[in-house]
């Protein structure tokens, strides 16, 4: 990927986001990969959390299509009031599962969290009951309890 790309995506998250200059910001070349495109990243630390959210540019994809993509995802995540972004909630299922108990608010499931919950089921059987309930109109908690 030129330069020049990954300066335009960067410059496009910045302004969609509402981020200043002094946001920090890193390019890293993969001259050696074989992939198609690019990969664009943004983050956001907080003091116990960080949320990456990821996109791919591919051949024919302009690199504003790209940055769009992921600031949108970051900018829902911002509004969505939840700790556990929407790509983490399925891989916090099976620890959360093993320990026996847990609960995190999430947006929808994502298509990974279902299959997730389903994959659990199926090898831990009724030991462990794991329910999503409504909490508010865009918001759900989902709980993982062990069965009596």
């Amino acid at each position: 990927m030129h330069d020049s790309v990954a300066h335009r995506e960067i410059s496009t998250v910045k302004e969609l986001l509402k981020w200043d200059d002094a946001t920090e910001t890193k390019i890293i070349s993969a001259d050696d990969s074989s992939g198609p495109g690019n990969c664009l990243a943004i983050g956001i630390n907080y003091e116990n959390l960080s949320e990456i959210i990821t996109t791919h540019g591919a051949h024919g994809k302009s690199g504003k299509i790209v940055a769009k993509t992921a600031a949108k995802s970051m900018n829902n995540y911002l509004a969505s009031g939840t700790i556990v972004g929407h790509q983490l909630a399925d891989q916090l299922l099976l620890p959360m599962a093993l320990a026996g108990e847990g609960s995190m608010i999430i947006t929808a499931p994502s298509n990974h969290t279902k299959t997730n919950i389903e994959v659990i089921n199926r090898f831990l059987g009724n030991s462990i009951n794991i329910t999503i309930e409504e909490h508010q109109s865009h918001l759900n908690i989902l709980n993982v309890k062990r069965s009596l």
